[in-house]
């Protein structure tokens, strides 16, 4: 007959069992990672013209709203000058209506067609002045420029590819997770990336989780950002994002 000291240290001994069973499930699941940038965009021609001036070199540095790219602006320019004077003689013939309406020698009708002359005129100063801005390529932020796909006088047509830029802040997390990560990923959870190109692990968090799941692949798009950013990190590099305690 077993004794209760004999029973309870089966039971104790069952107990470390299963928990050493239990810690062997836990383990460090891993996911392949691309960085990517925060903010990309491709700047395309406003207008039909030409190049004339090309402030652009690879990988250069670019502050928000400084002049990356001039088009030949003379007939914008011209345009402009002509909506100015329509819209200087519009106001002069309504000045001159509401003068004969006073002295009873111009009826209500006169002031209101001289009146929407200059409203008409005023629209066309508003068009040709957005028209002479489009000559102008700016920034849109600061950032840095990956890719030219123009050169100084060359012709261009509306939306023909200019420039690519990339903001310069720290690059973002992407990875596809499988499909059974879905009941312990969260927001805000920590993992660790570590990035091929340097040999180095940093500390990141997840900062976005899709809310649907790719039926085809079964994988969950998510993104994640770096809790301390720096310079060395660059978009296109890649790495191995690891989440320490799951369940395989």
């Amino acid at each position: 007959m077993i004794s209760l000291k004999q029973l309870t240290i089966i039971s104790l001994m069952g107990a470390s069992w299963c928990s050493e069973a239990q810690e062997a499930l836990l383990t460090d699941v891993n996911v392949r990672v691309l960085l990517e940038p925060k903010i990309e965009t491709q700047l395309m021609s406003p207008i039909v013209g030409q190049v004339v001036k090309l402030n652009a070199q690879l990988g250069q540095a670019v502050r928000h709203n400084e002049e990356l790219i001039r088009f030949n602006c003379d007939e914008p320019q011209a345009k402009l000058a002509i909506a100015k004077a329509e819209l200087a003689s519009a106001q002069i013939n309504l000045d001159a209506k509401q003068r004969l309406q006073k002295l009873q020698q111009a009826g209500d009708i006169e002031v209101k067609l001289a009146a929407n002359a200059v409203q008409g005129a005023n629209a066309q100063l508003t068009l040709a002045q957005a028209h002479v801005e489009q000559c102008s390529i700016k920034a849109p932020f600061n950032g840095f420029i990956v890719s030219i796909q123009t050169a100084p006088y060359q012709g261009v047509v509306q939306s023909d590819p200019l420039l690519v830029l990339v903001s310069d802040e720290s690059p973002k997390i992407r990875f596809n997770a499988p499909a059974n990560w879905v009941g312990w990923l969260a927001k805000k959870q920590d993992f660790q990336v570590q990035v091929d190109e340097l040999g180095e692990v940093f500390d990141a968090q997840i900062s976005a989780i899709n809310a649907r799941l790719d039926p085809v692949s079964q994988t969950l798009e998510v993104e994640g950002s770096f809790k301390k950013p720096s310079q060395m990190l660059l978009p296109g590099m890649s790495g191995t994002a690891s989440f320490s305690g799951r369940t395989q």
